[in-house]
């Protein structure tokens, strides 16, 4: 799919499931919690805790359950806590890095809008090592509100008044009202079965469907 760059384009991005698979971040979460059990009781169950989650089952009650009287660090709300804070290893989705290159190459401003608690998205942006590529960060816990929130979106309007944006999200449910009703350019990243959360298609024909970062091919306009 083409592209067609004006001079005054400027790309934006949401982070879970877009620019890395949020499911990275809960198998590096589990490993790292894995880690603290295996600590306790010289046995590894990462695999475990796989397919319990897989399986639908809660993870961490599963935890406390188990072995909740050894340590007042395996309750529910100090898992939670660590899941949040962790330092994950995780990784650029397909295509993405060479992608955020090339915008860099040509010059592209960059932006990003994600929900959640601030430590957590920090975190991830410091793992991938992007945290510096964007102007401006909208994180939901910073900025106190979340999408669909148009209030996320409309500081970029705002901010940048002359630009001509392109919203790169994967939420069909609350990533693109508020862009598609600014006039921007949207992209939807396709789920391949790896996404955490289920896409449900709407009404959006003025949003682009991709694959992959990949599938894009960026034109500079002259004018």
């Amino acid at each position: 799919m083409e592209i067609k760059v004006s001079k005054n384009a400027f790309f934006i991005f949401d982070l879970d499931d877009t620019l890395y698979l949020e499911r990275e971040y809960l198998y590096s979460a589990f490993r790292s919690i894995a880690d603290r059990v295996l600590e306790l009781t010289g046995k590894d169950h990462y695999q475990h805790m796989v397919r319990l989650y897989n399986s639908g089952a809660n993870v961490f009650q599963w935890i406390e359950s188990a072995f909740g009287m050894r340590s007042p660090s395996m309750s529910v709300p100090d898992l939670l806590h660590h899941y949040r804070n962790h330092i994950p290893s995780i990784s650029l989705a397909r295509g993405a890095g060479p992608f955020l290159q090339q915008l860099q190459l040509m010059n592209m401003p960059m932006g990003l809008i994600t929900d959640g608690r601030s430590t957590t998205q920090r975190n991830k942006l410091k793992a991938l090592n992007i945290e510096t590529l964007f102007s401006d960060i909208i994180i939901s816990d910073e900025f106190g509100s979340a999408k669909p929130s148009v209030r996320n979106y409309q500081y970029f309007q705002d901010r940048y008044p002359a630009a001509e944006f392109h919203f790169f999200g994967d939420n069909p449910i609350k990533d693109f009202l508020a862009p598609r009703k600014l006039g921007w350019h949207c992209y939807c990243m396709k789920d391949n079965g790896e996404h955490i959360h289920e896409q449900h298609f709407a009404d959006h024909p003025s949003v682009h469907i991709i694959s992959s970062f990949y599938e894009i091919r960026l034109i500079k306009q002259i004018t």
